[in-house]
């Protein structure tokens, strides 16, 4: 038995149902992605796969989506980028919740503060799962 909602959106235009699936599923990730922030048992998961080095800019688009220049903000050291950007498709997530930072330019310093990931494959596979005072293993 289908629910009044599921006709509702079964009656929809596909290309209305594909909108609203994308603004949904950004939501849900926006906020995942700021729990691997938060939170520093999920955080010991997320440090370990921080890359950010493609410099293209998108004129315009950069408010609109997601692009590589407001995705380096989010990876940024500088003070004011930090916990920054969280949006994984659509900024509008940032912008409602109060994280969006988009200046002109580009963060001087990248990475995680306070923080050295493991060299090796092994160690970054192994880290998430070290109590959180230990240190990364040595290569």
């Amino acid at each position: 038995m289908q629910l009044n909602f599921q006709k509702a959106i079964a009656a929809q235009p596909l290309w209305l149902q594909f909108v609203e699936m994308i603004a949904v599923v950004d939501l849900a990730t926006y906020w995942i992605h700021r729990a691997f922030h938060q939170l520093p048992w999920l955080w010991r998961f997320h440090a370990v796969f921080i890359h950010a080095n493609l410099r293209w800019r998108f004129p315009g688009l950069h408010r609109a989506i997601s692009t590589p220049q407001y995705h380096h903000w989010h990876h940024a050291t500088d003070a004011d980028g930090i916990d920054k950007n969280f949006a994984q498709f659509l900024p509008v997530w940032d912008v409602l919740f109060g994280t969006v930072h988009l200046p002109q330019g580009w963060p001087k310093h990248y990475w995680v503060a306070h923080f050295q990931p493991p060299e090796t494959y092994l160690g970054q596979l192994v880290y998430p799962f070290r109590s959180p005072g230990s240190t990364p293993p040595q290569d």
